[in-house]
């Protein structure tokens, strides 16, 4: 008896361990999705292009920008620059 219960405080000190130190999370970070798509996004957004341009140059701005969606997807897990309304 005095064995079972000497083994079942063994047990439950070894199961009470003190908690991990909790990490502190940036709640400011978000993620940037301004590489994705950026050249076709700046071309529809840029203003001095007159439609034909835009006709003609949104193939190629959708092409290079699927070719280059890995590397976009990447760049976003940098993240957004820190607002200055923040500082």
């Amino acid at each position: 008896m005095v064995a079972l219960l000497t083994v079942l405080r063994v047990a439950n000190a070894q199961s009470t361990s003190p908690e991990p130190p909790r990490v502190e999370q940036n709640d400011e970070w978000r993620y940037n999705s301004d590489y994705i798509y950026g050249m076709s996004r700046g071309l529809n957004a840029d203003r001095d292009f007159g439609p034909g341009a835009k006709l003609t140059l949104m193939p190629l701005t959708l092409v290079l920008d699927t070719v280059l969606l890995p590397f976009g997807a990447i760049a976003g897990l940098l993240g957004q620059p820190p607002s200055r309304s923040h500082r």
